[in-house]
């Protein structure tokens, strides 16, 4: 059995804070079968928004119990903001989806990147092209894309990231990125590990190579 994943994603010991908000789904026999928990986000001691952390259901429930759950988060945060203004949240998140969604946010950051260069091409005299410094970031995002695709696709059988990225995606939710930065392409593959140690802290390195070399068969 593979260990459940900390750090960013949440377990049943947060459900026992009481700053965590719980919704949960149960039939006519009081029996539970869905649970979804909510993290506050604060600013100034004021809850400026909710963040989806815990999400679990039984493998018997009917199909679509997680979305109706999250559907009734947001009504009621809706009514919650209607019913009293001053209280009223910034936004609904629905948190990330871890090693998911890379290709689509690098292909869209590349466009961007190619759109604003142009704009600024126009604007300007004419410059002296074939940058060695652009063209080293470039290759070094390509690497760190390819390495994080093949450990997305190595672990997407225990951990289902981009089944989790497509269901949020269902949302229509606007897409936030999230960024690791780095002085030194070099310590790239300290950082994954650290960066899987956080995700996986009861895990040594040596354990979570095993565990790859497994998932790989």
């Amino acid at each position: 059995t593979l260990p459940e994943m900390k750090f960013t994603l949440g377990g049943l010991e947060e459900l026992h804070d009481p700053r965590v908000k719980i919704l949960y789904a149960i039939d006519e026999n009081n029996r539970v079968l869905g649970v979804t928990s909510w993290m506050p986000t604060y600013d100034n001691n004021r809850i400026i928004g909710w963040t989806l952390d815990f999400m679990r259901h039984r493998t018997n429930s009917p199909n679509g119990i997680m979305e109706l759950l999250i559907a009734r988060m947001a009504e009621r945060l809706r009514d919650e903001g209607l019913e009293n203004p001053e209280s009223a949240v910034e936004f609904m998140s629905l948190s990330a989806a871890p090693l998911a969604g890379i290709t689509d946010i690098c292909e869209n950051s590349t466009l961007s990147n190619e759109d604003s260069s142009k704009d600024i091409q126009a604007s300007q005299k004419p410059t002296i092209h074939g940058d060695s410094q652009s063209s080293n970031h470039h290759e070094s995002n390509d690497i760190i894309v390819h390495t994080l695709e093949m450990m997305s696709d190595i672990l997407e059988p225990a951990y289902g990231f981009k089944s989790l990225y497509f269901f949020k995606k269902k949302f229509q939710p606007t897409n936030r990125p999230v960024y690791i930065c780095y002085l030194d392409s070099a310590k790239l593959a300290q950082i994954s590990l650290a960066v899987t140690s956080s995700y996986l802290p009861e895990t040594n390195p040596k354990q979570i190579l095993e565990m790859l070399k497994t998932l790989k068969k």
